[in-house]
């Protein structure tokens, strides 16, 4: 799911806007958001990933990357 690994504050990392069950509007490419990805699976540990509006082959259109993120 994700495309690679970055690393953020953790001021910048909660900075960011939570989407864990949906993503956001006004789509720019480089917007950032945070995700829960384990949100509604009972007990498990949070496992946050940030999403990233990136370019896409038809200019009409945003790609959704996915980024595993280290906060430190």
């Amino acid at each position: 799911m994700a495309t690679e690994t970055i690393r953020m504050t953790e001021q910048g990392f909660m900075k960011l806007k939570e989407y864990s069950c949906s993503i956001p509007t006004g789509v720019v490419i480089g917007k950032r958001w945070r995700r829960n990805v384990t949100a509604f699976m009972g007990g498990l540990k949070p496992h946050w990933v940030v999403g990233e509006y990136g370019p896409h082959e038809d200019p009409k259109k945003a790609a959704i990357l996915w980024h595993d993120v280290e906060v430190g």
